[in-house]
């Protein structure tokens, strides 16, 4: 039994070492101006800045500064590709979850844009598999819908709430071939790496847990400390204040020890009179 049982574990081991070694490794760093960086395999290639600027200049607007595609891609922007937005603007994480922590109102905000958009006239829009994490601040959703002259299109979106602004990460692919890439962005999309300066820190007012535990904690305890430092306050100033009485009192004996006693004031003023004459017969 243990001959074969020993075969059999070695040759799953090998299989799951192949497989491990089979995938490709997100070693490749993109570096962006807004203290993140993008690691993707290395069969992504960035697009150059001047195709994004020629597309603004042919009146194709768009709101990404970042974009990636296969290097076999014959087409530097076609599918299946990948664009990166950073939205520039410290954002509370109270607004953040209120734009992206409902998916209602993260897929009313997507039917808007697209009857904004009327370069491509999108049809059967469909979100699925909406998460939102509360801890990392981010969200992320997969859109399907269908394009005119491409078929079913696949999108998956991640974005990630920083310091100095909201990250928007986005990749597409076909509907064929959503089964291979869409893992792909979203490990892509869990992958990006932000500076220190860049992670996201709630300010004390922001953050309703520790706001709600200072007015749970917080508010009882400064009373507390209030009546007891003026319980304080009030005895030393009532002892400074008997301290003081007391040393009047020690002086007053002293001071009318050296003044004349009514008696003796008499008796000066009988020797310093005149003495007074009897009247002769």
């Amino acid at each position: 039994m243990k001959r074969k049982v020993l075969p059999l574990i070695f040759l799953c081991t090998l299989a799951m070492c192949a497989f491990s070694f089979g995938e490709n490794p997100l070693t490749k760093e993109f570096k962006t101006a807004y203290n993140f960086s993008v690691y993707l395999t290395d069969e992504w290639r960035e697009v150059p800045s001047d195709i994004l600027g020629n597309l603004e200049s042919a009146g194709l607007p768009h709101n990404f500064q970042y974009a990636y595609h296969l290097k076999y891609s014959q087409k530097s922007l076609g599918y299946t590709y990948i664009y990166v937005s950073f939205f520039e603007g410290r954002v509370s994480q109270q607004t953040f979850r209120s734009k992206f922590a409902n998916r209602k109102t993260v897929e009313e905000g997507i039917n808007e844009s697209l009857k904004q958009d009327s370069s491509v006239k999108y049809s059967g829009t469909r979100l699925y598999d909406f998460t939102y994490n509360q801890v990392t601040h981010s969200a992320d959703y997969l859109i399907e819908s269908t394009v005119p002259g491409r078929g079913m299109m696949e999108c998956y979106t991640a974005l990630q709430l920083t310091q100095t602004g909201v990250i928007q990460f986005r990749g597409y692919t076909s509907y064929v071939e959503k089964d291979e890439y869409l893992p792909f962005f979203k490990k892509a999309a869990e992958s990006l790496k932000l500076q220190e300066s860049a992670v996201f820190k709630p300010r004390f007012l922001e953050d309703r847990h520790r706001l709600k535990a200072f007015l749970i904690f917080g508010v009882p305890m400064l009373i507390v400390a209030f009546f007891v430092a003026w319980y304080f306050f009030k005895r030393y100033v009532g002892k400074k204040k008997r301290r003081r009485s007391s040393r009047r009192r020690r002086r007053l004996p002293s001071d009318t020890s050296q003044q004349d006693s009514p008696s003796e004031v008499a008796t000066q003023d009988s020797q310093d009179s005149p003495p007074k004459r009897e009247p002769v017969e």
